[in-house]
């Protein structure tokens, strides 16, 4: 009898020892693990804090000049020799045309920008559009200035209105027609239309003044002392 509470008793004993110490080790397991995920959490806050880049303007210039063309624009389209005529040119200006669709020109842009701003500092860039162009330059700067480094100026941007309607409030339109896209996106936005002389409609014969140089000799006049000092004011 004595010999069977004597194991009871070894037995008790020991069960109560593997449990404290099974007690411990879980803590201790759970105090590593606490442990780990404050490490591991001070170095995603650590990692997501992103180098802020200062913007510069080398030798007191824009470092990349871009001109965006209205709709169905090419090289040798009115607007455009004579925009380039007045931010002259040289590998640090560049005309982009809409001849090959909007799409295109828009990706064709966010890659200059890209390449032009992937050191830091970084150079500041503005973005010049004119029509439809104004629009693709408003958009690409919300979506890639992320730290002031990208200006635009924007000359007549159309409103997406035809009359009475407004194309930019009848979905089917709007979600397949890439031209209406960009320009209901970029309406709303404070900085759409820098020179404006048509409320944004593009339908008009006033929208296009380089057809009619001397009719429309104020408009362009008063452009073309606005955009120079557009071109000339880059600052940080």
């Amino acid at each position: 009898m004595k010999k069977i509470i004597l194991i009871i008793v070894v037995l008790l004993t020991a069960i109560s020892i593997g449990l404290f110490l099974s007690d411990k080790f879980i803590s201790s397991g759970d105090n590593l693990h606490l442990l780990s995920s404050a490490i591991s959490s001070s170095s995603v806050r650590t990692s997501s804090i992103v180098k802020k880049c200062d913007c510069i303007c080398p030798n007191g210039t824009y470092g990349l000049r871009i001109f965006i063309g209205g709709k169905g624009s090419k090289k040798d389209s009115e607007h455009i020799k004579w925009i380039q005529e007045i931010s002259g040119s040289g590998e640090e200006f560049v005309i982009i045309t809409l001849d090959q669709g909007v799409n295109n020109a828009y990706k064709q842009v966010e890659n200059l920008i890209k390449e032009k701003q992937s050191g830091c500092p970084k150079v500041k860039v503005l973005i010049v559009g004119f029509s439809l162009g104004a629009a693709l330059a408003t958009n690409l700067e919300k979506a890639l200035d992320k730290g002031n480094c990208i200006d635009t100026f924007t000359i007549d941007g159309p409103s997406g209105n035809s009359g009475k309607t407004d194309w930019c409030k009848m979905k089917v339109p709007s979600l397949f027609n890439a031209e209406l896209k960009q320009i209901c996106k970029a309406r709303n936005s404070p900085n759409y239309r820098d020179v404006n002389w048509t409320n944004g409609n593009s339908g008009s014969s006033d929208h296009y003044p380089w057809s009619d140089p001397e009719k429309y000799k104020d408009v362009l006049d008063d452009l073309k002392k606005r955009l120079k000092n557009k071109v000339k004011s880059c600052t940080v």
